[in-house]
């Protein structure tokens, strides 16, 4: 799963084969690095504090992942709601998402890369059929309430003509669950989504991560 070599800009299921770079890590995976994480969770007294020292970990080890397109659903999906708000802040919102799109979403429509994601998100919304958007709720501003009965508006689809501004606005915070059912699933639409815009989307490094690790140690 991790590599010297980081990647800067998948199909569910089934995931792709981690591997890692040093022979001593060889038969480890992101599923054993998250049983390890859960293991020390319940050992540890000071739970707060091995948070931060996790968090701290995980980000370290971001830029070394190979098979970018696991670690939401493998590690970061297992952490509870308020770490996991943490980390995407400091990770992104495009370093994580795959074509498996159906999870929770906090943005805050100031942020540029929250501001992808909503239009990421719409944009599935206007292709796929069936009410995708549940549980939604969105605030203008971070001083007002939510919106009562707030749904996708029309007006935020690309393909819009109407007479009000067309797009995602650049401010508000929206929270929505994306769900899809199986069969209204246009997979080569999110590949295209996911290659335009999405770390997942960039190709993997050719260079074998074992050659790439023997060559930086070669190096220094």
């Amino acid at each position: 799963i991790f590599s010297p070599e980081i990647r800067t800009k998948s199909t569910f299921p089934p995931r792709r084969n981690s591997i890692f770079s040093s022979a001593a890590e060889r038969r480890a995976s992101s599923g054993a690095i998250n049983s390890l994480f859960r293991l020390a969770r319940t050992t540890v007294k000071e739970i707060h504090a091995f948070d931060n020292h996790l968090l701290d970990l995980m980000t370290h080890l971001f830029g070394r992942v190979i098979d970018v397109e696991n670690f939401y659903w493998t590690c970061v999906a297992c952490l509870p709601l308020h770490l996991r708000l943490i980390f995407i802040q400091r990770i992104g919102w495009l370093n994580l998402l795959n074509e498996q799109m159906e999870t929770r979403f906090e943005l805050d429509l100031r942020n540029p890369d929250h501001w992808k994601v909503a239009h990421i998100l719409t944009q599935l919304a206007t292709e796929e059929d069936g009410i995708n958007w549940r549980e939604t709720s969105f605030c203008r501003t971070h001083l007002d309430p939510p919106i009562a009965g707030w749904n996708l508006p029309a007006s935020w689809d690309i393909n819009y003509t109407g007479n009000l501004t067309k797009g995602v606005p650049r401010a508000g915070l929206l929270k929505v669950t994306y769900h899809c059912d199986l069969a209204e699933v246009k997979m080569d639409f999110r590949r295209n989504l996911i290659r335009l815009f999405c770390l997942c989307g960039v190709p993997r490094p050719l260079t074998d991560p074992f050659t790439a690790a023997y060559r930086v140690d070669a190096h220094n």
